[in-house]
Order: C-alpha cells, then structure tokens, then sequence
C-alpha cells in the first residue's frame, strides 16, 4: 500500500480496526483520519500531522509519537502504554480513561488538554506545559512532574501520590480531595490554589508558595513545610499534627 493509498483508506474510515504493528509512518499527514481501534504497536508516527485525528480506543503502546502534532486528536479509551510522547502537541486533546502509564511526555504540549481519569502513572512530564488542563480523577500516582506548568489545571480528586512535583507551577490548581500522599513539591508555587480536604500528609513542601491557598480540612501531618509561604493561607481544620513547620 503507497503512502496516498494509506491516508486515502485512513480518511475514509477504512483502517478502523486495522492491525498496523510496527509500521513506520513518519512524518504522515493524517490530520482528520479515522484511526479507531486500530492496533499500532510499536509503530513510528514520529514528526506526523494527526491533529483532529480519531484513535479512540486504538492501541498506540510503546509506539513513537515524539514530536508530533495531536491537537485536538481523540485518543478516549486508548492505549499508551509506554509511548514516546516528548514534544508533542496534545493541546485541546481528548484522553478521557486513556492508558498512559510509563509514558515518555517531558516537553509535550497539553494545554487545556482532557484527562479524565486517565492512568498517567510512573509518566514522565517534565518541562511539559499542562495549564488550564483537566485531569480530574487522573492516577498520577508516582509520575515525574517536576517544572510542569499545571496553572489553573483541575486535579481534583487525582492520585498524586510519591508523585514528584518540585518546582512545578501549580497557582490557581484545584487540588481539592486530591492524594498527595508523600508527594514531593518542593519549590512548588501553589498561590490561590484549591487544596481543601487533599491528603499531603508526609509531602515535602520546602520552599513552597502556598500564599492565599486553600487548605481548608487539608491533611498536613508530618508534611515538611520548613521555609514555605503561607502568607494569607486558609488552614481552618486543617491536620498539622507533627508537621515540620521552620521558618514558616
């Protein structure tokens, strides 16, 4: 099959379901494609144009998909399993219940991008521009945030925990019932963010910005808050029970 016979089957409809493992499709141009279903483990769409592309429910685990440009891209319900996802443009992409865990996304684009439940676990983030995501009820659990732009994203109710958050931006968050058990942020900037009844028992905050955050019923046992910012903080009913609190 040529190249045009290929985006002509994929715009049409007529690879949904398709077993396309291994392929190498680099730097394609598939943008509005219907890639439903389809199985393209270990394929390379590295540098390819899939944006307002369809994978709901395909199989794109340990598949190469560095730098290319998914804007907009349905990917609900799909595998990632693994994926290499450095500098991609994700923004205003679907991953609702998508399986990304282990995935390579440091640099990757996704801003206003939909994770909705998601398994994000163990992926690495880093430098990677999230803000004004949603990510509600995401499993982040033990995943490599560090310096990530998480500005105003929603991470309400997301499992945060051993997730490594040093230095990320996260003002405006909503963190509200969030688990971040054990989490490290240290160096983060939680200005004006949303941690009302959140779990941060044994989380590092070192050098934290925390200023006009809500902590309203947060957990804070054990956590470590030496040097944080706490200025104008609401930290009515919150748990400080053992909390290391130096120079606050």
């Amino acid at each position: 099959m040529t190249t045009d016979e290929l985006i002509d089957y994929a715009k049409d409809g007529r690879l949904v379901g398709a077993r396309l493992q291994f392929a190498n499709f680099k730097g394609i141009v598939l943008a509005k494609a219907n890639l439903s279903r389809v199985d393209l483990f270990m394929a390379d769409l590295s540098g390819a144009d899939l944006q307002l592309a369809n994978f709901s429910g395909s199989d794109l685990s340990e598949a190469n998909l560095s730098w290319t440009t998914l804007i907009k891209a349905d990917l609900r319900r799909a595998s990632l399993l693994h994926a290499n996802l450095q500098g991609a443009d994700l923004s205003h992409a679907i991953l609702d219940n998508t399986e990304m865990a282990c995935a390579d996304l440091s640099w990757a684009r996704l801003e206003l991008a939909r994770m909705v439940g998601a398994c994000l676990s163990r992926a690495d983030f880093t430098r990677a521009n999230m803000a004004m995501s949603n990510l509600q009820g995401a499993n982040l659990r033990e995943a490599n945030l560090q310096g990530v732009d998480l500005r105003g994203a929603n991470l309400r109710g997301s499992n945060l925990f051993r997730a490594t958050l040093t230095n990320a931006n996260l003002s405006e968050a909503n963190l509200a019932d969030a688990n971040l058990i054990s989490a490290n942020l240290q160096g983060a900037d939680l200005s004006y963010a949303d941690l009302k009844d959140a779990i941060l028992k044994d989380a590092d905050l070192r050098c934290a910005r925390l200023i006009w955050a809500n902590l309203h019923g947060a957990i804070l046992s054990s956590a470590n808050l030496t040097d944080a910012d706490l200025r104008n903080a609401n930290l009515k009913w919150a748990n400080l029970d053992q909390a290391l609190m130096s120079k606050v």
